[in-house]
């Protein structure tokens, strides 16, 4: 039989690219019937606006997010013609995806662990791919090789989390290698009073975050890449996608020591070098109600174009109970008891907490797969799953489950992330980073504005920080009225009117008392529009991203003066940001070639956050004293080296070897308060003389400022702080507060960085400072004395080896490592 020739439909084949008109022309065979009037907006102005290289849809939770992002993933294969990714945070989602996509008739590929479906849907861009967040940003990722279209990111506000996992080496303690790179910085932390805990950490008996300053790890940055080489994190599964990305910038990476493991990872994530910036490539960046773009603008660097459609899609019926007690524990035994005949979903911040929960509540394993989950979803009340430490990236709306107990203020896992923090406390970047971890949290068990239900709230410092007005400030709106709802109903619970028993009833069976209550009252609170970064924020976040650039790709030289700039920047609105950004400004004049602009860096850092770490002190170091500079703090040391010179010189060369763990409580005791003086300070021992009080107290001279001490020296390595300790610390704050009454004064427990019992409630600025800070903190005392004693003691060159050495009162306590009591509440295994 020969060829007959055969008519062809030409106008068949011109695919419409409009979304809307993709959406008409879909057979639609599930729950889908139309376009909520939010995702059509959503569509019509993306499709304005879609040649734009980077292009973020907001929608709430709920909303129809993932609709809208097929649709445009389908649009865009159809107009470019090539592969068009669409990106999920997990694996579950991406069935989820799938599954939305049959229902509308939209054919999708997949990828995900290492596999392919449907790859030629993808190939031939008559739908998009559906993948994972780790499948594209891996340091291996088969994307690199693929000439891309677009990219879909679904749930980008969340994205950041997982993609800083992508670049992090992972080094658990149990591995050979954690000890063999560790052991290359004992003689740094020698050098600094830390050797005890140092080895109390690789021993895992510690939770402090050491952080290993650039001017030591580059030097080992050979040793270091030979170990990992030698090692095989190049081909073992765990490692080898990180160490892809890192490898021929081990110099350049951050490294930091937890008690359960050793992390290597950039200080910027350097997605540009990703397939989703790829030359030519569009992106579409869909994500929740965001509250605040901080995090969005850490993770990607740039500054999107913005579609935020108008519109209730999303906008559930959710209900906050704050658990009753007046200690956490008692506040979980009472969320216990009113969720005990509902099926609950329970997120802990920390493996420790989330076991406190196994009474009542199955604990998903980080190993247990999506299964889990699908288990849970479809079983019926009183089950009860709770997780640790994961907020984003589960689904469980509707009926799968409408009670959640949120147990503890969410926080990140990274431990760069909680160095800065926790440790280095920025502020600026905190309140952000965790105002986006409580929406994700309680977006997991509501997905649309049919869905009701509610919130248990456990903990003192997850209520403090939520009914705070500035961490408000950063919810969205609806967030902000739901919380200003429960603050009333929990005034009538109190007053015995109902209980909040009778609340979670009447909401889960949606009598007409309640929804007409709800409804008649939601919308008469004031909110604060979500919180805007400030423009010298998104500035220097832009800023320091460029200077990592610049360093990233070795261009020291404009990454120092990229960096000083930022620090220049926010030194005025955020100090600790500052510092952090003068360290890596002397790293990069360091690599330059300019030693002494790279000492001035590291110093000023240092100065603000001692955990930042000083270089070995140049010998024969002289200073140019500024006549009139002396403080008070500087008249009374210079008055003290006048009167007993050598009995002072003395005394400060030997209490940094009292400042051991070694030594007794009292031995320790006194030498902190002969320190303090040593500083210039009014120093006493409340405790001692008064019978109340902290163990030592140290006044400024004009009395501005003052920071109370409490020795905890014997309290053993496996030792925990608990409800005695917290309680001891509450009086000692009260007496400071009604003794001191118009000075600003600090408390902070001195010992080990242990944990805090999950049974207490400390208060939320009571700090634990290591006993080795304070010794090193003596050993730059000692420095000064011995500089001034061989020279000149008059006040104002006092006052210039003051500000040299981070010895300003009361900067040179902020200063020093810290961690808040209430982020150490939990066990040595979170």
């Amino acid at each position: 039989m020969g060829f007959k020739p055969f008519e062809i439909d030409h106008a068949a084949r011109v695919k419409d690219v409009d979304p809307i008109e993709i959406f008409d022309s879909l057979t639609l065979r599930g729950s889908v019937n139309n376009l909520w009037t939010p995702q059509s907006t959503a569509l019509a102005s993306w499709h304005l606006v879609r040649s734009k290289p980077d292009v973020s849809i907001e929608m709430n939770t709920g909303g129809g997010k993932t609709l809208v992002g097929l649709l445009v993933s389908l649009s865009l294969a159809r107009e470019l013609g090539k592969m068009v990714l669409f990106v999920s945070p997990n694996i579950q989602l991406i069935q989820q995806t799938a599954d939305k996509a049959r229902e509308c008739g939209i054919d999708v590929a997949t990828y995900y662990d290492g596999q392919f479906t449907d790859e030629a849907v993808a190939a031939a861009a008559t739908g998009p791919c559906l993948t994972t967040h780790h499948a594209l940003f891996n340091g291996k990722s088969i994307f690199r090789l693929r000439d891309l279209g677009a990219i879909v990111l679904d749930d980008a506000h969340a994205a950041g989390g997982i993609i800083r996992d992508c670049f992090t080496l992972k080094l658990p303690r149990t591995s050979a290698l954690f000890s063999a790179i560790a052991e290359l910085f004992r003689p740094y932390f020698k050098r600094a009073s830390a050797e005890i805990t140092f080895d109390e950490v690789l021993a895992g008996r510690a939770r402090d975050l050491l952080f290993v300053p650039l001017f030591e790890s580059s030097r080992q940055a050979g040793v270091v890449l030979d170990k990992l080489v030698n090692g095989a994190v190049g081909e073992v599964k765990e490692t080898k996608f990180a160490w892809a990305h890192i490898k021929e910038h081990l110099d350049r990476c951050v490294i930091l020591i937890g008690h359960n493991g050793l992390e290597i990872a950039p200080s910027c994530l350097p997605t540009e070098q990703t397939p989703l910036f790829q030359k030519g490539l569009r992106r579409v960046y869909l994500t929740a109600t965001l509250p605040s773009p901080i995090e969005f603008h850490r993770t990607f660097g740039i500054v999107p174009h913005a579609i935020k459609p108008p519109g209730r899609s999303g906008e559930a019926q959710r209900v906050f109970l704050s658990a009753a007690g007046a200690t956490d524990e008692e506040q979980r035994a009472n969320a216990k008891e009113l969720v005990k005949a509902r099926k609950t979903l329970i997120l802990s911040p920390s493996i420790p907490q989330a076991q406190e929960w196994v009474d009542v509540a199955s604990l998903f394993d980080k190993n247990d797969d999506n299964d889990r989950i699908e288990v849970f979803k479809a079983a019926g009340p009183p089950q009860k799953l709770v997780l640790a430490a994961r907020y984003d990236g589960l689904d469980l709306p509707g009926d799968a489950c409408r009670v959640m107990v949120l147990d503890g203020l969410p926080r990140g896992e990274a431990l760069l992330n909680r160095y800065i923090n926790e440790t280095l406390a920025i502020q600026s970047i905190r309140a952000a980073s965790t105002a986006i971890r409580v929406v994700q949290a309680v977006g997991r068990i509501f997905r649309s504005n049919t869905d009701h239900g509610a919130v248990v709230l456990v903990g003192a410092t997850l209520q403090r920080w939520l009914a705070t007005p500035f961490n408000r400030a950063f919810l969205p709106p609806l967030l902000q009225q739901q919380l200003d709802l429960a603050t009333e109903i929990a005034k009538h619970i109190q007053a015995g009117d109902f209980t909040a028993a009778d609340v979670l009833n009447d909401l889960l069976a949606g009598t007409k008392e309640w929804d007409t209550f709800y409804t008649d009252n939601i919308g008469r609170f004031a909110t604060k529009a979500p919180q805007s970064p400030p423009e010298w924020l998104t500035g220097a976040i832009q800023a320091e991203r460029a200077a990592h650039h610049a360093m990233w790709t070795g261009d020291y030289p404009a990454a120092a003066e990229g960096y000083a700039q930022v620090a220049n920047r926010t030194r005025e609105h955020d100090p600790d940001l500052a510092a952090w950004n003068r360290h890596f400004e002397g790293y990069c004049f360091e690599r330059a070639g300019k030693p002494e602009l790279a000492e001035q860096a590291f110093v000023a850092a240092a100065n603000q956050r001692a955990s930042l770490g000083r270089s070995k002190p140049a010998a024969g170091v002289t200073l140019r004293a500024r006549p009139g500079s002396a403080t008070d703090q500087a008249v009374n040391i210079a008055r003290l080296m006048s009167r007993k010179g050598a009995q002072t010189l003395a005394r400060a060369k030997g209490i940094p070897g009292d400042l051991m763990f070694e030594n007794s409580t009292a031995r320790i005791e006194q030498a902190l308060c002969d320190l303090g003086e040593l500083l210039g300070l009014d120093s006493s021992r409340p405790d001692k003389k008064l019978k109340i009080g902290p163990d030592v107290l140290w006044l400024a001279p004009d009395a501005s400022s003052g920071h109370g001490l409490e020795a905890k020296t014997d309290k053993g390595p496996g030792s925990r702080y608990g409800k005695d300790d917290v309680g001891q610390a509450h009086n000692h704050r009260q007496w400071l507060k009604s003794t001191y009454k118009k000075t600003p004064v600090g408390l902070s427990w001195i010992g080990r960085t242990l944990p805090v019992t999950t049974a207490s409630s400390p208060d939320d600025d009571l700090t634990v400072i290591d006993l080795g800070a304070v010794a090193e903190l003596a050993g730059r005392v000692r420095r000064m004395y011995e500089t001034i004693s061989a020279g000149t003691a008059d006040a104002d060159s006092v006052q210039a080896w003051l500000v040299h050495l981070g010895l300003v009162f009361p900067e040179c306590v902020t200063a020093l490592p810290m961690r808040l009591a209430t982020d150490l509440r939990g066990g040595e295994d979170d």
